[in-house]
């Protein structure tokens, strides 16, 4: 027996897609409170799952809607469509981990070990570029300030000079740390430290925010048919606007934008582009991600399952 149209838009145009808004949101949070410092393989393996599954189910859910003049059962499509997109992700995020890894050059690796020491103090204030330009306009705290610690290494990994600059930040906050000795597992763990979070960051806010727009267009269809592309291409294009606004403390500080950012926009472009929105557009959502984490998933973990 086929289920009523009424009954097909609430469920699959607006309860599904909320209870994928809250787990990515929530993941977004979860993300950026582990990433905020190094580490280990374990957790890294579970963020990475995570994200790959959670992002998957995003585009699927796109995909989802991008299909509804199929004519096939909403379940079935539902299920195809989700495990396209999972599939899709899972391979996409995999492929750009494995090339900025692979095309990371050993001083970069050692750069990453410095840079994940020195990101709790670039949080607090603590760190100048060689021109004595600060790093943040204004102090920042609560996810603004985990979210730039989880970034500020890959943000910074081509900083003008890098090597003084590293040398200068390690001095002036007593960073006891030879990369030249470091272990080679563990330079690949810090380096991958600094590749996962703008990549899963950016991806999951990303398909938060386009599975939002759909949402609303979902709501304003119930009420106003035939309206619901021009809707969800408004209000995405609002939402991605509002998280673009200039407010945040790290990209819009002089040290930023005059000593780290060039550097990172010629070497590596695509980290540029994830590491630009990432920090401009999590914190944004903070508030909605936090709660989402604490109060709707009770502070789930998101660890790998053990398969």
């Amino acid at each position: 027996m086929g289920t009523s149209p009424s009954y097909r838009a609430w469920v699959f145009g607006i309860l599904v897609p909320a209870l994928y808004l809250i787990v990515e949101l929530g993941f977004n949070h979860q993300l950026a409170n582990v990433s905020s410092e190094t580490v280990n393989d374990e957790i890294l393996s579970g963020l990475e799952f995570w994200g790959r599954i959670i992002s998957g189910v995003g585009l699927g859910l796109i995909l989802f809607r991008w299909t509804s003049r199929i004519g096939t059962s909403h379940y079935f499509r539902m299920i195809v469509c989700l495990a396209l997109g999972m599939t899709a992700m899972w391979h996409i995020q995999r492929e750009l981990t494995d090339y900025l890894v692979s095309s990371a050059s050993v001083d970069d690796k050692k750069a990453a070990v410095v840079l994940s020491i020195v990101a709790k103090a670039a949080s607090e204030e603590k760190l100048l570029t060689l021109e004595n330009e600060p790093i943040l306009s204004r102090p920042i705290k609560g996810f603004e300030k985990k979210t730039m610690m989880a970034l500020f290494p890959a943000a910074a990994l081509h900083a003008d000079n890098r090597e003084k600059q590293l040398n200068s930040w390690m001095v002036n906050n007593t960073a006891a740390v030879e990369p030249a000795l470091v272990p080679k597992n563990v330079l690949e763990n810090a380096y991958k430290n600094l590749i996962v979070p703008p990549i899963a960051i950016g991806l999951s806010t990303f398909f938060a925010l386009f599975n939002l727009s759909q949402l609303i267009s979902s709501v304003v269809d119930i009420w106003k048919k035939r309206i619901r592309p021009t809707v969800t291409i408004f209000s995405f294009a609002c939402l991605v606007a509002v998280s673009l606004i200039p407010s945040n403390s790290f990209t819009s500080s002089a040290g930023y934008q005059n000593s780290l950012e060039p550097g990172l926009w010629r070497a590596k472009p695509l980290l540029a582009i994830l590491v630009g929105w990432s920090m401009e557009a999590a914190p944004t959502w903070g508030a909605l991600s936090s709660f989402s984490h604490r109060y709707a998933l009770f502070g789930y973990s998101f660890k790998k399952p053990a398969l």
